[in-house]
C-alpha cells in the first residue's frame, strides 16, 4: 500500500534570472534542490513553503507568482509536490539549518541543470517555468489553482 505525503519547494528567482538552490541532505547523501520540505499536519502547502524558506535560509518572500503541482513516487511513497515561484525576497540567505543544508548558491538555468540533483523533478520543474510551450507540466497563476 502506498503512503501519500506532501511537500513544498520554492523556486526563488533573482533579478538576473538566477535560481536559488540548496545542497540538502537526503538520507546519507547531499543533493541540490530548491529550498523546501514536507508539509506538516494541518498546514497548507503555501504556509509550508514560507516556513521552510525561513527555517532553511532565513529569508522570506512577500508572495508567490505561480504554482505547479507534480506527483512523484519515491520508494513506494506517493509525494504530492507543490512548487511555488517567488521573484522577490526579503533578507540575505544564510544556512539556518546546518544539519540539513550544506550550501546554497544562485545558478543560471544552464548551471542548475549540471548540479547533482534529484532528477527529473529539479530540471522538469525549472524547464516548465522557463520554457512553458515545450513542457507537459504547466505553471498556473496562484489565484487559479489554490488559496
Amino acid at each position: 500500500m502506498n503512503t501519500q505525503c506532501c511537500f513544498s519547494r520554492v523556486i526563488v528567482i533573482d533579478r538576473v534570472s538566477r535560481f536559488l538552490c540548496v545542497r540538502q541532505k537526503m538520507g546519507i547523501e547531499y543533493v541540490w534542490n530548491f529550498p523546501g520540505g514536507k508539509v506538516e499536519r494541518n498546514e497548507s502547502a503555501i504556509d509550508a513553503a514560507h516556513r521552510e524558506l525561513f527555517e532553511e535560509l532565513g529569508i522570506s518572500v512577500p508572495s508567490f507568482s505561480y504554482h505547479l503541482v507534480k506527483i512523484v513516487s519515491i520508494g513506494g511513497v506517493v509525494w504530492i509536490g507543490n512548487f511555488f515561484v517567488a521573484t522577490k525576497q526579503y533578507g540575505a540567505p544564510y544556512i539556518a539549518e546546518p544539519d540539513k543544508i550544506a550550501n546554497y548558491k544562485y545558478c543560471s538555468f544552464a548551471q542548475m541543470l549540471h548540479l547533482p540533483s534529484i532528477k527529473p523533478v529539479f530540471s522538469t520543474v525549472a524547464s516548465s517555468f522557463l520554457y512553458p510551450r515545450r513542457s507537459r507540466f504547466k505553471f498556473q497563476s496562484l489565484n487559479c489553482c489554490c488559496g
